[in-house]
């Protein structure tokens, strides 16, 4: 079908930033434009979309956190448990580290790759 008519509005979070944005085309009903009203609902809409999107962030970002801190407190159970045999230490936090850095390999000579 072809463009007759949209409308173009910023989703924002309750920080007035803009997260998002969406767009409407062609009403269904009406060849007419879109009215003030329409772009009012439009808006409120974008307003729960743009909440949603913010949560959704924030989920991620905390997730992301979570699994660094689970890391750290996972080298640093390595180190001192393995205090003694300085190799298998070394093999054990570079592998923790590949996996932090989502890096392919690791050795004491080369660093990660």
């Amino acid at each position: 079908s072809e463009l007759r008519v949209f409308s173009v509005c910023p989703s924002k979070n309750n920080q007035s930033e803009i997260v998002g944005v969406a767009q409407v085309i062609n009403k269904k009903d009406e060849e007419g434009p879109f009215t003030a009203n329409d772009e009012k609902i439009f808006e409120r809409y974008l307003t729960f979309c743009g909440i949603g999107i913010t949560n959704a962030l924030l989920f991620q970002s905390s997730v992301i956190m979570y699994k660094r801190s689970d890391s750290l407190v996972l080298l640093a159970h390595y180190i001192f448990e393995e205090q003694r045999d300085m190799d298998n230490l070394l093999r054990r936090v570079l592998k923790k580290g590949c996996e932090m850095f989502n890096s392919t390999g690791c050795s004491p000579s080369q660093g990660c790759s």
